[in-house]
């Protein structure tokens, strides 16, 4: 649920949020000090305990501010903590950004009764229920929300305009997605084996009745190790894209080309509105490197599964990587979606089909070369195959030196004492280094109910 509608009669309600946003903001800010995550999904374990004590009706906006601080620009200083949240594109903190859902949100609007007994005007997300799927499914932690900070990213508004036009992609990594899918594959060849057991927990001490694993494997079974490592994709530009140059802030300002575009192409500058420099041509700046960026992959990857592949009039070797790639999303995505009532036949059909895309689709690599033999493995020697891109720009934070400071713990009530932490002093935070412009916007081309107030 989000920030109520701005004609609410509870000004009671919309003071109470206001204290509760700012609450959980020096909060989440607070607790990041101290424990620095680098899970995605460790983060948004920590936000969700800070959101559901407040328990407040508009608990979206508290998620939204207590979000993005994995990437942000942060400077423990004698007075306190200084956040500066940062487009994970670019690097950028002085312009307006955007906080983006990756699982589309599908905002509606409800009415719901406040803490005083007055009738309120809220936002919800239809978008929850994709969640609460994939937290059945195991693909997500149960801390998972809509609007938690793993299925979220911030962006300037003119990249989600291209992302929403389809005039930008993201285009995930190919070993993170084939990992994920011979893991499901070889949960699956165990599942089918001919006496899998797993033990009951109901029956007296001396059962020792076994059943088939569930359809679905745990969240903990491979992806809670998968998912730490956060997202990491390139941004591929199709013809309509404007401008296709982007200037990414590092330890100094970088101009790169977005990938997927012939910049040199004659044809191209009928089409073209971007002046070009004299002395740099746009085509001569080197490709914007692929981003590792402190948000769930399995989000991004349901994200984008309808929108990978780029077809003509983009190269062939442009069209061949990202439509072999949307194909191994999509059998993904199968995975994702069985259901208790899939058959035994149904599974072995999908594994059949799902080991011939791989060799046909990935031939000569570790995952089509062992397709066949994927007992010989654990989860574990699967994933340590997986090689990322060496040019990687990671967006994480680096942490910067801890001073001893104090901080509210999850539930504790607001007039108590704070509890001791090592990280940054509370006496003198101040809300106003925090910015907070941030609009909720979902990623991806959708059908939208204007009347609800989504984009």
């Amino acid at each position: 649920m989000a920030y109520s509608s701005e004609d609410s009669s509870d000004g009671v309600a919309q003071s109470e949020l206001s204290w509760s946003v700012e609450a959980v903001a020096l909060s989440m800010q607070l607790d990041f000090g101290t424990n620095w995550y680098s899970d995605p999904w460790a983060y948004s374990r920590a936000q969700a305990a800070w959101v559901e004590a407040e328990n407040s009706l508009d608990s979206e906006a508290l998620w939204e501010a207590s979000s993005h601080l994995t990437y942000a620009g942060i400077d423990l200083t004698d007075k306190g903590i200084r956040v500066q949240k940062r487009s994970a594109v670019t690097g950028c903190y002085d312009v307006e950004l955007e906080s983006v859902h990756l699982v589309d949100a599908r905002r509606y609007t409800r009415t719901a009764m406040g803490k005083k007994g007055v009738a309120r005007s809220v936002d919800d997300f239809a978008g929850q229920a994709t969640v609460d799927w994939f937290i059945a499914a195991g693909v997500v932690p149960d801390c998972a929300d809509i609007n938690c900070d793993s299925n979220r990213i911030l962006l300037e508004r003119r990249f989600r305009t291209a992302l929403d036009n389809r005039h930008l992609r993201l285009v995930p990594n190919a070993d993170l997605v084939l990992v994920r899918l011979v893991s499901e594959i070889k949960y699956q060849e165990r599942r089918l084996s001919p006496a899998p057991l797993v033990p009951q927990k109901r029956g007296s001490p001396d059962d020792s009745s076994a059943a088939t694993p569930p359809i679905r494997p745990r969240f903990d079974e491979f992806y809670d190790e998968l998912e730490k490592t956060g997202a990491v994709f390139r941004l591929f530009g199709t013809i309509e894209l404007e401008d296709p140059i982007i200037v990414r802030t590092m330890r100094k300002a970088e101009s790169f080309k977005v990938e997927g575009i012939n910049l040199d192409s004659a044809r191209r500058a009928t089409i073209a509105s971007r002046a070009e420099t004299a002395d740099v041509p746009d085509s001569e700046y080197a490709v914007f490197p692929p981003l590792r960026v402190p948000v769930s992959m399995n989000c991004l990857i349901y994200a984008v599964k309808d929108t990978v592949e780029i077809g003509s009039p983009a190269s062939y070797d442009v069209y061949d990587e990202t439509r072999r790639l949307q194909g191994i999303i999509q059998l993904l995505v199968f995975y994702w979606m069985l259901d208790d009532d899939s058959t035994e036949a149904d599974i072995r059909r999908l594994l059949d089909q799902f080991r011939q895309r791989v060799l046909s689709d990935y031939p000569g690599t570790f995952w089509a070369n062992n397709i066949h033999d994927l007992g010989s493995f654990t989860y574990a020697d699967l994933a340590s195959h997986v090689s990322l891109p060496e040019n990687a720009i990671d967006t994480r934070t680096a942490r910067p030196p801890r001073r001893p400071g104090r901080r509210r713990a999850p539930g504790q009530a607001r007039d108590s004492p704070v509890q001791p932490m090592s990280g940054v002093e509370t006496e003198v935070m101040n809300l106003g280094a925090v910015t907070l412009r941030q609009h909720d916007t979902t990623l991806l081309p959708h059908t939208h109910d204007d009347s609800a107030g989504s984009l």
